[in-house]
């Protein structure tokens, strides 16, 4: 009997002193309303357009050049096409560098060379699209290999890179929609872009996100193995760290390229930008949003 009512007194100091820790114990950090998130809608508005950035719209057309998206690469004959878990992976588009850099398009991208872009199905897989970049010279059409599936070839189409400036979402921000008023005149102060229809593929800016994922948080989870969850206490470093992601690519679901990310969602591809400048595409994060 004595050791029963020993054991029940102990449970109870303990549940006691634990409950004391706890309201000691300050909150842990969670998601997107971050310590940067005001809920200030003028400040909000001023973020917005201090971040502007510069994007290229990619819009296929007719004609000829060497960017594109669909077809087959134009790539030096010394590089090995791209294989993945299950073998060897589909091509997607291929950018020219100088080309971007005199239609204005991000700073951060090396000056000269090419992009290949190359995919396959693993969605929610951080390197399910593989980016090259290899420098400028001679390059010969490249034909897949035979055990690429048929559905991951696309229709060849060349695209227009067309400037265009881009803004940061709230999401992008780590700001919470929830709670803001949308009639306030700060809002007033965030210019109303033009915005050409059509499907949304676009180098450099910001992503047009379709699902509610703090995108640069998700990135850095994801470089480091890990899985970020809504909600999920962020580890000391992460926040400053996933400062540093851009969006590379955002190819978006088109039905004259075959393409479907997910009953017409957008395909997103994000680098950091110290690896951009350098060269160093090795390390980049897909991440889709489907509808």
């Amino acid at each position: 009997m004595n050791f029963w009512i020993i054991a029940i007194l102990a449970t109870l100091a303990y549940v006691v002193v634990s409950t004391v820790l706890d309201r000691r114990r300050p909150p842990p950090k969670t998601q997107a309303p971050s310590g940067r998130a005001t809920g200030d809608p003028e400040q909000i508005a001023r973020r917005v357009v201090e971040m502007a950035a510069p994007s290229l719209r990619l819009i296929p057309g007719e004609g000829s050049g060497f960017s594109k998206i669909g077809g087959d690469p134009d790539a030096p004959v010394n590089i090995e096409w791209p294989q993945g878990a299950e073998g060897p992976l589909g091509f997607l588009l291929q950018i020219d560098l100088a080309e971007a850099h005199r239609h204005g398009g991000p700073d951060w991208l090396p000056p000269s060379g090419a992009l290949y872009a190359f995919r396959d199905d693993r969605w929610g897989c951080a390197d399910q699209v593989r980016i090259l970049h290899a420098p400028d010279g001679e390059r010969a059409p490249r034909s897949p290999p035979a055990d690429v599936p048929r559905t991951w070839r696309h229709p060849q189409r060349p695209v227009t890179l067309t400037p265009e400036t881009s803004l940061p979402s709230l999401l992008w921000l780590g700001e919470e929609k929830v709670g803001l008023d949308p009639q306030h005149p700060a809002w007033s102060l965030i210019p109303d872009l033009p915005c050409a229809p059509g499907p949304r593929h676009q180098l450099g800016g910001y992503p047009d996100e379709i699902q509610g994922e703090w995108l640069p948080m998700v990135c850095e989870f994801e470089s480091r193995g890990l899985s970020y969850k809504h909600g999920q206490v962020i580890p000391p470093g992460f926040e400053a760290a996933s400062d540093s992601w851009r969006l590379l690519l955002q190819i978006d679901s088109d039905d004259r390229l075959k393409m479907n990310w997910g009953a017409g969602g957008t395909l997103y591809v994000f680098v950091r930008e110290t690896d951009a400048r350098a060269g160093d595409f090795s390390r980049t994060v897909a991440r889709p949003h489907f509808l």
